[in-house]
């Protein structure tokens, strides 16, 4: 699939989830005007439309994430139970934020959500992203592996944290981020992949990045 397909592809399903999200929370396709929030700005960026904030409906309790084009380097819905779905949200965001930080820690995600995140990645919504929390979720062998494709794609040439424990990567997810890792040029200093049913093979894979 061509790149122009991938990202056809990946809005078409964005698209949908929020029409389904927006309907179940305002009975309409998209979210009213009145989802927004004033916020102070100088006159300059008034005019010129350069801040926006808006509040993302995303957690499983009726949460929201207030991002903005302006100030997004940090974004943190640990335990928020966010789900797949909420995942297609903030990707279909991503892209608009300058985000450095993302944790996703205890957020029911499945491979689903791993893919969805990868493929968002994959297409550059967030080149300078340094620390990604997955911790405790559930993307599998497939997330991982999708993730690995994007590192490999050298989509995330500032990446230093990556903490997948606790996802049952197994030995396919492992393999595949070694792999990612040695064939590269990335900044990662700090990779958690504990309680994640990996074996012998994954284990080799990883111990040859230390060689």
């Amino acid at each position: 699939m061509s790149l122009s397909d991938q990202q056809s592809s990946f809005q078409t399903f964005v698209e949908s989830q929020w029409k389904r999200l927006c309907t179940l929370n305002f009975g309409m396709n998209d979210a009213p005007q009145t989802f927004m929030v004033d916020v102070d700005v100088d006159e300059h960026e008034r005019d010129n439309h350069q801040v926006i904030w808006t509040h993302l409906p995303i957690g499983a309790h009726g949460e929201t994430l207030a991002i903005t084009t302006h100030n997004s380097d940090e974004i943190d819905l640990s335990e928020h139970e966010i789900g797949d779905t909420g995942m297609a949200v903030l990707c279909a965001n991503l892209s608009t934020t300058a985000v450095r930080t993302l944790d996703l820690d205890s957020n029911a995600l499945t491979s689903r959500g791993g893919m969805t995140l990868a493929t968002a990645l994959g297409l550059d919504a967030a080149p300078h992203l340094v620390h990604l929390d997955l911790m405790c979720n559930s993307i599998g062998s497939e997330g991982a592996q999708a993730l690995a494709r994007a590192m490999s794609m050298s989509r995330l040439p500032e990446l230093q944290y990556l903490i997948l424990s606790g996802n049952s990567i197994g030995d396919a997810g492992a393999v595949a981020i070694a792999r990612a890792l040695a064939n590269v040029r990335i900044k990662l200093q700090h990779l958690n992949l504990g309680t994640n049913g990996i074996d012998d093979a994954g284990c080799a894979a990883l111990s040859s990045l230390l060689f």
